[in-house]
């Protein structure tokens, strides 16, 4: 068929997603396609569509704010003991419900490498460049030339691959698109996550 018969006419007027399928039924060879989507406001007789009311970018104070509170102080390795944890997040807990404006509070006392991990990619395909996230961690941490590493529950000393490296950390935060993020670290060695960032004296806005 000629291209004209191809082309369709739709009302936009409560558009909101355009899902295209392409099905290459033969699978022989390379199938090249070529899609033109044009998406315009059209004025027709009894039909008036308004514009769509211009998006602000959000601020601080409007964009939708997680917090991720991570406390670790009953371990599954008897060799590692802390008691404040537990309570740390509590009380920052408090004070964020209590004087702050927080959309999401997530919750991970005691947590396993695995909870963490699969909490942070979740957020990771949750969040957009409007949200903020911060991410709170108390408990037990080791480093081991010069790189750091959390202890999460399921930690076990002298079995390295249990502790989460900063360089996974670091690769899970990178898939987060957050517009602003605040990573508040409680235990040895937290400055180890400073390793390789590059500091100017010009002030961040």
């Amino acid at each position: 068929k000629d291209a004209a018969d191809r082309v369709q006419y739709l009302d936009n007027s409560q558009l909101r997603r355009i899902f295209i399928g392409v099905a290459n039924p033969s699978r022989v060879g390379t199938a090249r396609y070529n899609l033109l989507i044009s998406v315009a406001r059209l004025r027709r007789p009894g039909a008036d569509y308004p514009f769509p009311e211009k998006k602000e970018p959000p601020t601080l104070k409007t964009a939708r704010t997680t917090a991720l509170l991570v406390g670790i102080s009953d371990y599954d390795d008897a060799a590692i003991r802390l008691q404040r944890p537990a309570v740390d997040v509590a009380r920052l807990d408090s004070v964020l419900t209590e004087r702050y404006v927080v959309s999401q509070v997530i919750r991970l006392p005691n947590a396993t490498k695995k909870a963490l991990k699969d909490t942070l990619m979740a957020l990771s395909y949750r969040m957009t460049n409007d949200d903020n996230l911060l991410l709170y961690f108390a408990g037990h941490a080791t480093d081991v030339r010069n790189a750091g590493y959390w202890a999460l529950k399921d930690s076990r000393t002298g079995d390295l691959d249990s502790f989460l490296s900063n360089a996974s950390l670091i690769s899970l935060l990178n898939d987060i698109h957050a517009q602003h993020m605040l990573l508040i670290v409680d235990a040895c060695f937290g400055s180890t996550l400073l390793q390789g960032i590059s500091y100017t004296d010009q002030r961040p806005q």
